[in-house]
């Protein structure tokens, strides 16, 4: 059994823990494994740098589909910033949060801006007596049903632009799309060296009985500690950004990552896995852009694969993703417009229907045909990150192959492809 360590809230610094010296220097870079060609814009302390090649941060422990990490707890997990408090930006996207009843229908809808604003500044007077300096930079204020990649481009630019004047970030969003951006992000904001944290609420914050000051208070209490990456922290879950799923529409535990452990849990302490990473002083590398021609489709039984054929020859989607039966498996019928579609340029990547497990599509012959005729399956990856994943691989490739290789590159711990151990071949 692993030996378990200890992370209190407000406990005695830890001499080895990043100082505010430390966290002023950005403009060093580790050199780390070539992944896929692509442009990269390099935050440093005084200029862009450009790089002919997206670079993987291959240091992500991988094991079999399921990740059975044990949660470790650390002496003491703050950022030492000497008498002030840590500074968080909140880049206010809306939400379920800070809406309003409407008072006709009793329908929830958005709440006027400042009005929204200050009902989160609000909402835990004590956080920035106690916990962290806050700013607020306002990036919408929408039911986020109407999330869209421009938006997602948009949080990336922020974050980047304002990288070394905070020691984390905050994003208030509604949770229809919440997996859907904090997947987004973890392609956009590569190498990240600082805890950004997506949160939101399934009551409003205005409720009584609402879960909106839990679940910010503790998302602003994660942005401050000792620990870097994309995450979605809700109802004491701390999930990894790109393993991140919505489960209940309405239970207030709504979220849990898909084929993988928690990264953490918010107890009376604050616990991470081993596989959550710790802040460094790499430069932040900003990857902006997503294709969304893409189309999405569930296979069931009597589906025709007519309808696919006639998207493709319109010539209106670049991106295809198949959600498949079991480990991949896809009708014999389906293999001539696979065939077709990637002879014109167009990814078909293959996931699957289960919420657990991953495409192995070797095991039966279906899948092995699939391969054959040129589509990519997703292993485990989440619905959710697939899809992002795929917009954003397609605004940076030319070939299917190119879309292959960074669909299977595993960036920030959101895909193992260790099928292999089972006999896949990709």
């Amino acid at each position: 059994m692993k030996k378990m360590q200890r992370l209190f809230y407000g406990a005695k610094k830890d001499n080895n823990k990043a100082t505010k010296d430390d966290l002023s220097d950005i403009g060093h870079t580790d050199e780390l494994p070539i992944a896929t060609p692509s442009h990269v814009r390099v935050a440093t302390s005084d200029r862009f740098l450009t790089s002919s090649r997206l670079m993987e941060d291959d240091s992500i422990h991988r094991e079999a589909s399921v990740n059975p990490s044990i949660f470790k707890t650390v002496d003491q997990y703050q950022i030492d910033r000497g008498h002030s408090l840590p500074k968080v930006l909140l880049l206010f996207c809306g939400g379920t949060l800070i809406m309003k009843e409407n008072p006709d229908d009793g329908s929830l809808i958005v709440n006027e801006k400042d009005d929204a604003i200050n009902m989160l500044l609000e909402m835990e007077p004590k956080l920035q007596k106690e916990v962290a300096s806050l700013s607020v930079e306002f990036i919408d204020n929408i039911d986020s049903s109407n999330m869209n990649p421009q938006i997602w481009d948009r949080l990336g630019r922020v974050i980047f632009d304002n990288y070394k004047k905070y020691d984390g970030f905050v994003i208030t969003h509604g949770t229809d799309t919440m997996a859907y951006t904090s997947s987004a992000l973890s392609f956009v904001l590569q190498d990240i060296g600082r805890p950004v944290v997506i949160t939101g609420a399934q009551i409003p914050g205005g409720r009584i009985e609402t879960d909106a000051r839990r679940n910010f208070v503790n998302a602003v209490r994660i942005a401050t500690l000792d620990r870097a990456g994309i995450f979605l922290v809700f109802d004491g879950d701390i999930i990894l950004g790109g393993r991140a799923h919505k489960m209940s529409e309405s239970k207030l535990d709504a979220f849990a990552p898909v084929n993988w452990s928690l990264i953490g849990e918010i107890r009376i302490d604050i616990r991470f896995s081993d596989d959550a990473k710790p802040r460094h002083n790499r430069p932040l590398r900003y990857l902006p852009g997503f294709d969304h021609k893409i189309a999405v489709y569930t296979i069931f039984p009597g589906f025709s694969p007519t309808e696919l054929r006639a998207i493709i020859e319109r010539g209106s989607v670049r991106g295809i993703i198949l959600a498949s039966y079991g480990s991949g498996n896809i009708s014999y019928r389906f293999m001539d417009v696979i065939k077709f579609a990637t002879s014109n340029g167009i990814a078909v990547v293959i996931t699957t229907q289960c919420l657990e497990g991953a495409t192995l599509m070797h095991l039966y012959d279906v899948g092995r045909q699939a391969l054959e005729a040129g589509a990519i399956q997703a292993y485990d990856m989440s619905t959710e990150c697939t899809i992002a994943k795929l917009m954003w691989a397609l605004h940076r490739s030319q070939t299917v192959g190119d879309v292959q290789s960074i669909m299977h590159t595993n960036y920030t711990g959101e895909i193992n492809i260790e099928g292999k151990l089972y006999g896949a071949r990709t």
